[in-house]
């Protein structure tokens, strides 16, 4: 039981320095909002053993922190989960509505981050060399490197300390 509290207690200490890392570039969500998906994230992160600043990163590219209804590529939510494109495995129980719902929109993506690396052979984060997570958003091909680049960009900026306001 105490490990339990001390892994929880964990947990929400990187949740707390994540949305403190997403403040800056989501200013047009509260706090409360904020720190909720960032919990979301850390969560999805321990269950498919992702860094929760790479689903981070992937989901301010994807939708700047916006829970985004349905695009004209069928894409949903925050992590504009591809509904066409997910294994029908993931998709046991799930209405396209249920990809409106921020937690397992945030699970949805970060499984299909995991699909993605798989796909690509490649058992660690984010390294110089081959950017796995491209493929996210293209699958198989990938149509040249700025998606994957912005990401790596995106991913770099919430992980750097930010600098103390005077």
């Amino acid at each position: 039981m105490l490990n339990d509290l001390i892994q929880a207690l964990g947990s929400f200490v990187v949740a707390l320095k994540l949305s403190n890392a997403i403040e800056p570039y989501s200013p047009h969500l509260s706090a409360s909002t904020r720190l909720t998906y960032a919990i979301y994230i850390v969560e999805a992160a321990r269950l498919t053993r992702l860094d929760p600043y790479l689903i981070a990163a992937v989901m301010w590219h994807e939708s700047d922190f916006r829970n985004l209804p349905r695009n004209s590529t069928d894409d949903y939510g925050l992590m504009q989960v591809h509904w066409q494109k997910m294994p029908v495995s993931w998709l046991a129980g799930l209405t396209r509505k249920d990809l409106m719902d921020p937690w397992t929109n945030i699970l949805t993506g970060a499984r299909e981050l995991v699909y993605t690396r798989r796909l690509c052979q490649v058992v660690d984060g984010p390294r110089p060399g081959h950017e796995w997570w491209g493929h996210y958003k293209y699958g198989v091909v990938v149509r040249g490197k700025k998606y994957g680049q912005t990401i790596l960009w995106r991913y770099r900026m919430l992980r750097q300390p930010r600098q103390p306001s005077s």
